[in-house]
């Protein structure tokens, strides 16, 4: 299963735990955003597992402001579960949840703050 994990820079270490216990059985690939907080977690992750980890970068040379909607759009689609860690706060994570309901995508919002 490719879980993408995504969420609010302002997490960090203190909620590595809870990332851990979310993760679902038979998790064979992680992909993130590369940006500090939840998509760092998610590689050391990915990592430490030794599972697969897809790494999406905007593309702004492509895309421009929009760069950062793309790449979280091929995150959510290339994903089989989408897993948010969002501070209430984070305008990139609300997208997220958004974009997966209008695509059916499954998907886990778990509140850190």
């Amino acid at each position: 299963m490719k879980v993408a994990i995504v969420g609010s820079r302002s997490i960090d270490e203190k909620h590595y735990d809870l990332l851990c216990s979310k993760i679902p059985k038979g998790t064979s690939t992680v992909i993130s955003g590369g940006a500090k907080g939840a998509d760092a977690l998610a590689k050391i992750y990915a990592e430490e597992n030794q599972l697969n980890y897809i790494e999406i970068l905007p593309d702004y040379a492509k895309y421009g402001r929009a760069a950062t909607i793309r790449r979280n759009e091929q995150i959510v689609d290339m994903a089989d579960y989408v897993l948010v860690f969002w501070d209430g706060k984070s305008r990139g994570c609300s997208f997220v949840m958004k974009y997966c309901i209008e695509t059916d995508k499954p998907l886990k919002v778990l509140p850190c703050h």
